[in-house]
């Protein structure tokens, strides 16, 4: 028996919300093949699921393709794959193609679709997609950087992150603050806390 030594769930981040509750059986062992490294078995329910309208077998189809699970890998496929399932409002999946769009891994490099689709995902709760949001202003992939909106997201995403990922966003406000004015500082934070109020965490 083969078993995958890597953790799957850790592709999983807030996918599961979305699923209907009725083929979660399903998609539960799609997960539990592509566990065992049965590739092929996970990818005919992951098919089944996506041909269904689940959004969770899209996504997944999106990531078997995007790690090369029981085949070459296919960046241009999992783009596909998220696109849809972006296109339909998973979180998970904008954030996915988001992060190809930034490096130009199987669709041409485009700062600005990475931007949207960060956008789409954080205003969804995504929390490492805010993370994302936050290095984009930081640099000058959009152009001229804007710390305090970068100061914003990093401060969004800390809220929206837990343990490892949480103490990434508060180093990288640690980061920010040694490169801003009080006065950018003053304005990000204001920009954050008239988000917050509009878009307090789920959980």
């Amino acid at each position: 028996m083969r078993f995958l030594r890597f953790a799957v769930p850790l592709l999983m981040i807030g996918v599961l919300a979305t699923s209907a509750p009725a083929r979660a059986d399903t998609i539960s062992d799609g997960l539990a093949a592509l566990q065992l490294g049965e590739f092929d078995e996970a990818r005919e329910v992951f098919t089944a699921e996506a041909e269904a309208g689940n959004l969770i077998g899209e996504f997944m189809l999106g990531v078997m393709a995007e790690q090369g699970f029981g085949d070459r890998r296919d960046p241009e496929k999992a783009a596909t794959w998220y696109k849809s399932a972006a296109d339909k409002g998973m979180a998970s999946a904008a954030y996915n193609l988001a992060r190809l769009y930034e490096r130009g891994y199987g669709v041409e490099q485009d700062f600005g679709k990475a931007h949207g689709y960060l956008l789409q995902a954080a205003e969804e709760g995504h929390g490492k997609a805010m993370h994302g949001l936050g290095r984009l202003y930081q640099g000058d992939d959009l152009g001229t950087p804007d710390l305090a909106e970068a100061l914003k997201w990093y401060s969004a995403a800390v809220t929206h992150l837990n343990n490892a990922d949480r103490a990434v966003a508060v180093t990288s406000i640690d980061d920010l603050h040694k490169l801003m004015t009080a006065d950018q500082i003053q304005d990000g934070d204001a920009r954050y806390e008239a988000w917050i109020a509009d878009h307090p965490p789920k959980n």
